[in-house]
């Protein structure tokens, strides 16, 4: 179990690597996470599972981690699990840039699938910087993708091995490419994440052992944290030494993801509005959100349940972005079978509407065009960095806009 505990540290603290962690003094440039490791049970030899709690309410944010697990412990080897074999589960409080935003202020909640992956370093699906980053042969390799949109992938990669001198479990977490983070998406605090390492797969297999016999000792897992670099170009590290804890760890099995809508449109008729989406599989039903971000940074999102059969929601006057009034951002999810897709999201527009009074369409924020980053999922014409939108300044101007794709769930007020 203290094998798992490990991993399972690593998962978790792996998917707040986005995050910075908790200050213990104000001048500290790298204040040290919070870190718990629990395991379901204390059994020699048996398969436990592991959770590992991450709280970086401050700080930088760390995007490597290194964790030495109590020895004893042992894990099976990458021939012994198919590839795509879902392993645990990674739950997640972000605050985000939502990649459009230049402040980074929007709070969201996600749950992902934590899965083996292939550790042949000749296979095209083994990524390019692993080789760079994590050198030679692994005896196991997880991976949770927490890619913000389609188009800015970020994998966060678990390296499992046994050190043949201390035989305790070390594993290497990086959260994409540290030496090359993806552009144009932020991670900021507060953050915090549950990330949960299921003790057997889901046929059976065991995946982490616990030593037998078990020490008397309290059981510690080793953090070595590698922060982001600062501004001056600086990285730091911390160390954090967690026990573990015995409990049950709450949490179910996440299945395979359902597809996501697509093509996200928003089209703003001065006071009035529509979201069109696509989607070619069956669903229960759609929940539409619309998240109203204030000039102090707060967040109020509303949710809507539209029919499965659904492919468009008309909205009125109230989810119309108005000039000196909050910025609005327009979701659509799916839901079918008791799960949730990935969240298509457009906006928050550039622009705005006048109030009724004035007879006037949508007005720009700054200049004659509205420009949108990288759309990710629409069409080819509103694809690519910095696409001009549709924008008629006049009274019933047309706007339109084609959405990107965020991995969250929504958030019920």
């Amino acid at each position: 179990m203290k094998l798992r505990l490990a991993l399972v540290a690593a998962v978790a603290i792996a998917i707040l690597a986005g995050a910075p962690p908790r200050a213990t003094a104000q001048d500290e440039p790298f204040p040290p996470p919070d870190v718990r490791v629990i395991l379901s049970e204390r059994v020699a030899g048996g398969h436990p599972d592991q959770q590992t709690i991450i709280d970086v309410p401050t700080g930088p944010g760390f995007d490597q981690l290194r964790l030495v697990a109590p020895r004893g412990s042992t894990i099976v080897a990458d021939a012994d699990i198919p590839d795509g074999t879902p392993v645990g589960r990674l739950d997640g409080l972000a605050t985000t840039n939502a990649i459009v935003r230049p402040g980074c202020d929007i709070t969201v909640s996600y749950t992902v699938p934590i899965v083996e992956a292939t550790t042949d370093t000749t296979s095209p699906d083994y990524p390019d910087y692993l080789r760079r980053l994590a050198p030679g042969q692994h005896r196991i390799r997880f991976v949770a993708d927490v890619s913000p949109s389609p188009a800015l992938p970020i994998l966060i990669n678990y390296m499992v091995d046994i050190d043949p001198l201390t035989r305790s479990l070390v594993t290497q977490v990086f959260v994409g490419d540290p030496d090359n983070p993806v552009s144009g998406f932020r991670a900021c605090a507060p953050q915090s994440s549950v990330n949960t390492i299921f003790g057997l797969t889901p046929d059976g297999t065991p995946l982490l052992t616990a030593p037998d016999p078990l020490p008397d000792d309290p059981l510690p897992f080793r953090f070595t944290f590698t922060s982001r670099p600062d501004n001056d170009g600086t990285r730091y590290t911390q160390h954090v030494e967690a026990f573990a804890e015995f409990a049950p760890v709450g949490v179910e099995r996440v299945g395979a993801s359902i597809p996501h809508p697509t093509d996200l449109r928003l089209t703003l008729t001065g006071p009035s509005g529509r979201l069109e989406w696509r989607y070619d599989a069956p669903a229960d039903q759609f929940e539409v959100s619309f998240t109203f971000t204030d000039a102090q940074g707060q967040n109020s999102t509303y949710p809507f349940i539209v029919a499965g059969a659904a492919r468009s929601f008309d909205f009125g006057e109230e989810f119309v972005p108005r000039c000196g009034g909050p910025t609005i951002t327009y979701g659509v999810q799916a839901r079918y079978g008791g799960r949730l897709s990935l969240l298509e999201q457009v906006g928050p527009v550039d622009g705005c509407v006048e109030s009724p009074d004035t007879g006037a369409g949508i007005a720009p924020a700054g200049s004659g065009a509205i420009m949108l980053p990288d759309a990710g999922t629409g069409p080819p014409a509103y694809s690519g960095l910095a696409s001009p939108l549709m924008l008629a300044l006049a009274s019933g101007a047309l706007l339109t806009m084609t959405g990107m794709l965020i991995r969250r769930r929504l958030i019920s007020l």
